[in-house]
Protein backbone atom coordinates (compact mmCIF):
# COMPACT_ATOMS: atom_id res chain seq x y z
CA UNK A 1 0.00 0.00 0.00
CA UNK A 2 1.46 3.58 -0.66
CA UNK A 3 1.17 6.31 1.77
CA UNK A 4 -1.20 8.67 1.77
CA UNK A 5 -0.34 12.01 2.58
CA UNK A 6 -2.44 15.22 2.55
CA UNK A 7 -1.83 18.68 1.93
CA UNK A 8 -2.81 22.06 2.99
CA UNK A 9 -3.23 23.60 -0.39
CA UNK A 10 -5.08 27.35 -0.99
CA UNK A 11 -6.37 26.88 3.34
CA UNK A 12 -8.35 23.37 1.82
CA UNK A 13 -7.08 19.57 2.64
CA UNK A 14 -6.04 18.01 -0.08
CA UNK A 15 -5.13 14.78 -1.01
CA UNK A 16 -3.73 11.96 -0.68
CA UNK A 17 -0.62 11.89 -2.29
CA UNK A 18 2.38 10.32 -2.55
CA UNK A 19 5.90 11.66 -1.50
CA UNK A 20 6.96 11.46 -5.02
CA UNK A 21 4.10 13.52 -5.49
CA UNK A 22 4.78 16.20 -3.15
CA UNK A 23 8.05 16.59 -4.24
CA UNK A 24 7.44 16.96 -7.42
CA UNK A 25 4.51 20.22 -6.48
CA UNK A 26 7.43 21.42 -4.71
CA UNK A 27 9.59 21.61 -7.25
CA UNK A 28 6.84 22.81 -9.57
CA UNK A 29 6.19 25.69 -6.75
CA UNK A 30 2.76 24.71 -5.93
CA UNK A 31 3.39 24.02 -2.42
CA UNK A 32 6.82 24.45 -0.28
CA UNK A 33 8.81 22.81 2.42
CA UNK A 34 6.97 24.92 5.27
CA UNK A 35 3.20 23.60 3.46
CA UNK A 36 1.21 21.74 6.41
CA UNK A 37 0.66 18.02 5.69
CA UNK A 38 -0.57 15.21 7.70
CA UNK A 39 -0.87 11.50 7.15
CA UNK A 40 -2.20 8.53 9.26
CA UNK A 41 -0.43 7.72 12.65
CA UNK A 42 0.62 11.64 13.28
CA UNK A 43 -1.14 13.44 16.11
CA UNK A 44 -0.99 17.10 13.65
CA UNK A 45 -0.20 18.52 10.89
CA UNK A 46 3.33 19.65 10.13
CA UNK A 47 5.29 21.19 8.06
CA UNK A 48 6.22 19.28 4.95
CA UNK A 49 9.66 19.55 5.69
CA UNK A 50 9.52 17.58 8.86
CA UNK A 51 8.18 14.36 7.36
CA UNK A 52 9.94 14.40 3.96
CA UNK A 53 13.46 15.32 3.05
CA UNK A 54 12.28 18.49 0.72
CA UNK A 55 15.64 19.70 -1.32
CA UNK A 56 16.11 23.43 -0.64
CA UNK A 57 15.31 25.30 -3.70
CA UNK A 58 18.15 27.19 -5.67
CA UNK A 59 16.71 30.74 -5.80
CA UNK A 60 17.76 31.16 -9.41
CA UNK A 61 16.31 35.11 -9.28
CA UNK A 62 18.77 35.86 -6.46
CA UNK A 63 21.71 34.28 -8.52
CA UNK A 64 20.56 36.11 -11.47
CA UNK A 65 20.84 39.35 -9.34
CA UNK A 66 23.94 38.53 -7.53
CA UNK A 67 25.58 37.87 -11.36
CA UNK A 68 24.21 40.78 -12.89
CA UNK A 69 25.41 43.19 -9.97
CA UNK A 70 28.65 41.55 -10.27
CA UNK A 71 29.13 42.12 -13.72
CA UNK A 72 27.74 45.67 -13.28
CA UNK A 73 30.19 46.50 -10.77
CA UNK A 74 33.19 45.38 -12.94
CA UNK A 75 32.08 47.61 -15.64
CA UNK A 76 31.94 50.65 -12.99
CA UNK A 77 35.26 49.48 -11.53
CA UNK A 78 36.52 49.75 -14.86
CA UNK A 79 34.63 53.20 -15.91
CA UNK A 80 36.58 54.83 -12.76
CA UNK A 81 39.82 53.39 -13.66
CA UNK A 82 39.70 54.76 -17.18
CA UNK A 83 38.13 58.29 -15.73
CA UNK A 84 41.30 58.19 -13.09
CA UNK A 85 43.94 57.36 -16.14
CA UNK A 86 41.99 60.46 -18.00
CA UNK A 87 42.21 62.98 -14.93
CA UNK A 88 46.02 62.02 -14.20
CA UNK A 89 46.69 62.25 -17.83
CA UNK A 90 44.87 65.38 -17.86
CA UNK A 91 47.25 66.67 -14.60
CA UNK A 92 50.25 65.49 -16.45
CA UNK A 93 49.70 67.66 -19.07
CA UNK A 94 48.79 70.58 -17.17
CA UNK A 95 51.72 70.00 -15.01
CA UNK A 96 53.92 70.43 -18.13
CA UNK A 97 52.31 73.29 -19.75
CA UNK A 98 52.97 75.04 -16.16
CA UNK A 99 56.51 74.44 -16.46
CA UNK A 100 56.81 75.66 -19.58
CA UNK A 101 54.83 78.79 -18.48
CA UNK A 102 57.98 78.76 -15.33
CA UNK A 103 60.47 78.39 -18.09
CA UNK A 104 58.99 81.97 -19.79
CA UNK A 105 59.06 83.40 -16.02
CA UNK A 106 62.67 82.06 -15.99
CA UNK A 107 63.88 83.67 -19.20
CA UNK A 108 62.14 86.89 -18.54
CA UNK A 109 64.26 87.43 -15.77
CA UNK A 110 67.22 86.63 -17.42
CA UNK A 111 66.12 89.01 -19.74
CA UNK A 112 65.81 91.47 -16.84
CA UNK A 113 69.26 90.57 -15.38
CA UNK A 114 71.18 90.80 -18.96
CA UNK A 115 69.56 93.98 -19.22
CA UNK A 116 70.71 95.83 -15.50
CA UNK A 117 74.52 93.95 -16.56
CA UNK A 118 74.53 95.91 -19.93
CA UNK A 119 73.77 99.12 -18.34
CA UNK A 120 76.57 98.80 -15.83
CA UNK A 121 78.91 97.56 -18.40
CA UNK A 122 79.29 99.71 -21.26
CA UNK A 123 76.48 98.22 -22.89
CA UNK A 124 78.50 94.95 -23.39
CA UNK A 125 76.63 91.37 -22.31
CA UNK A 126 78.23 89.12 -19.61
CA UNK A 127 80.61 86.63 -21.43
CA UNK A 128 78.22 83.61 -19.00
CA UNK A 129 75.06 83.58 -17.36
CA UNK A 130 77.16 83.25 -14.08
CA UNK A 131 78.47 86.88 -14.57
CA UNK A 132 75.15 87.55 -13.29
CA UNK A 133 74.57 84.82 -10.15
CA UNK A 134 76.68 87.57 -7.95
CA UNK A 135 75.09 91.20 -8.40
CA UNK A 136 72.10 90.41 -10.72
CA UNK A 137 70.30 87.20 -10.57
CA UNK A 138 71.71 84.98 -7.70
CA UNK A 139 69.03 82.09 -7.81
CA UNK A 140 70.33 79.37 -9.39
CA UNK A 141 67.30 77.40 -10.08
CA UNK A 142 66.39 80.32 -12.11
CA UNK A 143 69.57 79.39 -14.61
CA UNK A 144 67.92 75.88 -15.38
CA UNK A 145 64.51 74.19 -17.45
CA UNK A 146 62.16 73.17 -14.62
CA UNK A 147 61.25 70.56 -16.79
CA UNK A 148 64.44 69.08 -17.73
CA UNK A 149 67.22 70.57 -15.50
CA UNK A 150 69.36 71.39 -18.42
CA UNK A 151 70.82 74.71 -18.08
CA UNK A 152 69.37 77.49 -20.77
CA UNK A 153 72.05 78.09 -23.42
CA UNK A 154 73.34 81.40 -23.71
CA UNK A 155 74.54 83.01 -26.80
CA UNK A 156 76.97 85.87 -26.23
CA UNK A 157 76.31 88.54 -28.81
CA UNK A 158 78.60 91.15 -27.64
CA UNK A 159 76.92 94.58 -27.71
CA UNK A 160 73.54 95.17 -26.03
CA UNK A 161 71.05 95.98 -28.68
CA UNK A 162 67.30 96.28 -28.46
CA UNK A 163 66.11 93.78 -30.84
CA UNK A 164 63.45 91.49 -31.39
CA UNK A 165 64.93 89.34 -33.50
CA UNK A 166 68.57 88.49 -31.94
CA UNK A 167 68.82 85.56 -29.73
CA UNK A 168 69.93 85.96 -26.58
CA UNK A 169 69.00 82.77 -24.89
CA UNK A 170 67.21 79.30 -25.57
CA UNK A 171 65.52 76.25 -23.63
CA UNK A 172 66.05 73.46 -25.56
CA UNK A 173 63.24 71.57 -23.91
CA UNK A 174 60.24 73.83 -24.77
CA UNK A 175 61.81 75.93 -27.34
CA UNK A 176 61.43 78.86 -25.58
CA UNK A 177 63.55 82.11 -26.43
CA UNK A 178 64.56 84.47 -25.37
CA UNK A 179 65.46 88.13 -27.60
CA UNK A 180 67.45 90.71 -26.89
CA UNK A 181 64.56 92.91 -26.28
CA UNK A 182 63.44 91.02 -23.62
CA UNK A 183 60.61 89.16 -25.25
CA UNK A 184 60.15 85.36 -25.06
CA UNK A 185 58.60 83.42 -27.78
CA UNK A 186 58.42 79.53 -28.34
CA UNK A 187 59.17 78.15 -31.53
CA UNK A 188 57.96 75.18 -33.06
CA UNK A 189 59.16 71.96 -31.83
CA UNK A 190 59.07 69.15 -34.79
Amino acid sequence: MQEAIFAVINGESQGPYTSAQLLAMVNSGQINAETLVWQEGMADWQPLNTVLAVPKKKNTALMVLLIAGGVFLLFLIAALVTCGIFVVNQLTGSRESAKSIHCVTNLKQIGTALYGFAIEHKEKYPNSLNDLKKDYLNDDSVYTCPSSDEAYEYINIGVYGISSDKVVARCRHHGNILYSDGSVRTENKK
